[in-house]
């Protein structure tokens, strides 16, 4: 997790690659409080870029494939939020069904939001110490928890759910006419997907393609 020397270019490379651009733009407030040494700031915005992210991913999936389990978890997440105006509890349980129903975070990486979480409300809640200081996370962990968002969340697609084939094969089709060469859908697919997606979801798009071109007859 320890970033290369070049700490600059390291991450303004991962965060050029953010899916969304309302994402980027909000993120941007993270890299400046960092850089600034505004450490706390940086935390409680970085939460809130995810969380932030992460409903942008159902929106998109709901809005343009009609998908049932975005649709769905949007409508618990209002639910709870309406129940309990004042309450966060809605932000974490939208994490942790993010990752329960589909391959955009895997358990590895929720544990780190859960972390990310916990360091926010040390960050945005007003906890004396003993020693009469405001709790301030250190360099370290700010950056190895920009880095853990940006790689787990913020650069991936919005096709995580189980319908992943379709919407890309829909995809391809409505867009098929851009691609007069090979190598141009093969650009297509690098910047769109592939080099966004684990390496587990790359073996899964991988077996399925074989068998549509290889298996199966219809």
């Amino acid at each position: 997790w320890i970033f290369n020397m070049n700490e600059t270019f390291s991450m303004e490379n991962l965060a050029d690659r953010i899916f969304f651009e309302k994402s980027k733009k909000y993120f941007q407030e993270v890299t400046s409080s960092y850089y600034s040494g505004n450490y706390r700031s940086a935390i409680v915005m970085l939460w809130s870029v995810v969380i932030f992210d992460l409903v942008l991913k159902l929106q998109s999936l709901k809005n343009s494939y009609n998908d049932a389990l975005a649709i769905s978890l949007l409508d618990e997440v209002t639910k709870k939020q309406i129940q309990n105006p004042k309450s966060p509890d809605w932000e974490l349980y939208l994490v942790e069904k993010v990752c329960e129903n589909t391959n955009l975070i895997d358990y590895s990486e929720i544990e780190q939001l859960r972390f990310l979480q916990k360091q926010r409300h040390l960050s945005a809640h007003p906890v004396i110490k003993d020693d009469l200081e405001i709790y301030n996370p250190s360099k370290e962990i700010v950056k190895a928890l920009t880095r853990s968002v940006l790689e787990s969340v913020l650069i991936k697609p919005p096709l995580y759910t189980q319908k992943i084939i379709e919407n890309i094969l829909i995809d391809l089709s409505v867009n098929q006419a851009i691609f007069d060469k090979i190598s141009d859908m093969r650009r297509y697919m690098n910047n769109k997907y592939l080099l966004r997606l684990t390496d587990n979801v790359k073996s899964q798009l991988f077996k399925s393609f074989w068998k549509m071109v290889f298996i199966l007859d219809n």
